[in-house]
């Protein structure tokens, strides 16, 4: 050691829980003593106590959000669960305007203790996860997910690597999955058109689906020398046939059917090789080593399902192994009511091959970083590329750009990569990035899109492009029907239900866009943060200012650098009487796209009624822009 010894600095390992609550300015803003009463009795009664039983310390409040430490980080994952289930029967009965939401984020970190207080990168990074969190929420890093997966029954999602401000590395995030069984309980939607089997009516469907739960418990792995060698590059799958563990022959028949079709979606999928074998029911048998059957047919990815009766209808099951490991990365249970149950098979295809695409496309990412970088096959710079694409930001643009290009050095057809360019020349468009703008850069965008699709028809990156395209020149009808059709014939189709919503809205129905973001979102756990843009815009046009502004400001923080974000934000703000806070966010769109101005708005607000567009445009005045 050199040099004089610094005065001494102590420091622990801790558990630091963040919580703070949603929308808390406003709400003060609109009744302050009212807010505070609220939030007090809120601290007396609920939380604090939970605090105290699960042994956390408050190290200091905020007025409207605290900071606990726990010396053990399965006491403060319990807390915080208990506090937001909590949170929820006392919000039940309110009229909404008086809930009070927490979001909470923790983290396992070293900390600097100096007295009564705790600082450094631990707490920094716990305040962060607090703001990925959704309303009533609880978001974790990956290190506090790994220490109690093993000790408590919650599940979790994750939500992949996400940057964060003033933190150096990437943090990878996990959601909690809040239900009493580790599955988040979705209400039923209204019915969608059901085009993937020609026989069966839609507006029989009845599904109830409990979507969620990634689940983390492990099969017995075999020995790292026996493990079936994987493709160079692209993932494959084998399907077993779903068990029927009931006696009704007719569920026989589902059983077979969604065996069958989902086989067929999945085939229909780019870079995804499905293994096609006769499976007896012999070999779906529970006690069955699924890890042998799929290494006998040199799969990376094999699906197992299983149908029984409960109560009035029929409960399905679905889970994801990975088979050179073991583990279950993903699992999923849907109930079917009633006297629908049996015709509910298009709805459940559709549900079950999206998310198991979504699921793959991520965890394939994953293995992907463990690669070293010589090894890259163009599937695996694709899957890069598309994760700096989502991330929404002028970086991540340029990464994104990079890999595509190296994608096609390596395979100057590779479809999927063109289609990703097509999307980056569509984003150089939209943010006023490229050199080139108007009709001319739309004419590349589509140019791009088409040599990708005459490749493989399927591109579901050069699709997205295509209906960008229409939009932007206000075919809003064909952009539309273009995405429904593709819609039905793939089930790599998340990316296009979120434009699907984004082309609604423009078109004038917001409420069936905004319903089409929601479905996206909960077919897609790993949806890219701009997303808040297109349901802040939705929420406005619905008049439904506050709900705008929650998602705007959600967008503002997680997509710092998406531009839509600030427009929405400045309306809703303008159209509330928030001066301070628009004219902030016109500032940011200033210092983020210096030719946007009221001149330039209209040709990257593509609205196809005219009242929808004078209301942006005064919105954007009010706010400041000129």
């Amino acid at each position: 050691m050199t040099g004089a010894e610094g005065p001494h600095v102590t420091r622990k390992l801790t558990a630091i829980l963040a919580a703070d609550v949603v929308g808390y300015s406003r709400m003060m803003g609109v009744d302050d003593e009212g807010t505070l009463e609220r939030l007090k009795a809120h601290r007396k009664s609920l939380i604090d106590p939970k605090i105290a039983e699960h042994q956390g310390r408050i190290v200091k409040t905020t007025g409207d959000g605290l900071l606990v430490e726990f010396s053990s980080v399965v006491d403060a994952v319990r807390c915080a669960v208990e506090i937001q289930r909590g949170m929820t029967e006392r919000n039940a009965d309110l009229p909404e305007d008086r809930r009070i939401d927490f979001r909470i984020g923790i983290n396992l970190g070293d900390v600097i203790v100096d007295g009564d207080d705790i600082f450094g990168d631990g707490v920094n990074v716990a305040a962060r996860l607090e703001t990925l969190a959704e309303p009533g929420g609880i978001c974790v890093s990956r290190t506090v997910r790994d220490h109690v997966q093993d000790k408590l029954s919650f599940a979790f999602q994750d939500l992949g690597d996400q940057r964060m401000k003033n933190i150096a590395r990437p943090i990878r995030v996990m959601r909690v999955i809040l239900d009493a069984d580790g599955l988040t309980m979705i209400a039923p939607s209204a019915p969608t058109p059901v085009t993937r089997r020609r026989w069966l009516a839609a507006a029989s469907v009845i599904l109830v689906a409990a979507i969620g739960g990634i689940l983390t418990w492990r099969l017995a792995p075999w020995p790292a020398a026996e493990r079936p060698p994987a493709a160079a590059s692209l993932s494959s799958i084998a399907v077993l046939r779903f068990a029927d563990l009931g006696s009704n022959g007719r569920q026989g028949d589902l059983a077979d059917g969604l065996s069958e079709d989902i086989l067929t979606e999945l085939a229909r999928v780019p870079d995804l090789i499905v293994v096609s074998r006769g499976l007896t029911a012999n070999d779906t048998d529970a006690t069955a080593d699924l890890t042998r059957i799929g290494r006998e047919v040199a799969a990376r990815y094999l699906l197992s399902g299983s149908i029984r009766n409960v109560a009035d209808g029929l409960r399905v099951t679905a889970q994801l192994i990975e088979v050179a490991g073991g583990d279950h990365i993903w699992a999923d249970r849907f109930d079917l009511s009633g006297e629908a149950a049996l015709k509910a098979q298009d709805e459940l295809t559709e549900t079950i091959s999206t998310q198991l695409v979504v699921q793959i496309r991520h965890h394939d990412l994953d293995l992907v970083r463990d690669k070293p970088a010589a090894t890259l096959g163009a599937y695996d710079d694709y899957l890069i590329g598309k994760e700096q694409l989502a991330r929404d930001d002028f970086a991540g643009f340029a990464k994104g750009r990079k890999m595509f290009e190296q994608a096609l050095a390596a395979d100057a057809r590779y479809a999927p990569a063109i289609g990703g360019l097509a999307m980056l020349d569509f984003r150089d468009f939209h943010l006023h990035r490229g050199g080139l703008q108007g009709d001319a850069a739309l004419d590349r965008v589509f140019d791009t899109a088409q040599r990708s699709l005459s490749l493989s028809p399927s591109v579901s990156d050069a699709t997205d492009a295509v209906a960008n395209v229409y939009l932007f020149r206000r075919r809003h009808d064909e952009a539309a029907a273009l995405l429904r059709k593709a819609i039905a014939a793939t089930a790599d189709d998340v990316d296009l239900r979120e434009r699907l919503g984004d082309v609604l809205i423009f078109a004038g129905e917001a409420a069936n866009g905004v319903a089409e973001l929601d479905r996206m979102m909960r077919l897609n756990p790993f949806y890219r943060q701009a997303v808040f843009a297109l349901l802040a815009r939705g929420y406005l046009l619905l008049d439904r200012l506050e709900d705008a502004i929650v998602q705007a400001e959600t967008c503002m923080t997680r997509a710092r650098e998406y531009r839509p974000c600030f427009e929405v934000a400045a309306i809703a703000y303008a159209e509330k009487g928030r001066a301070e806070k628009a004219e902030a966010a016109v500032a940011q769109i200033r210092a983020l796209d210096p030719t946007f101005s009221l001149a330039t708005a209209p040709a990257v607000l593509p609205f196809k009624q005219r009242g929808d567009l004078d209301r942006f445009l005064d919105g954007l005045r009010k706010a400041g822009l000129q």
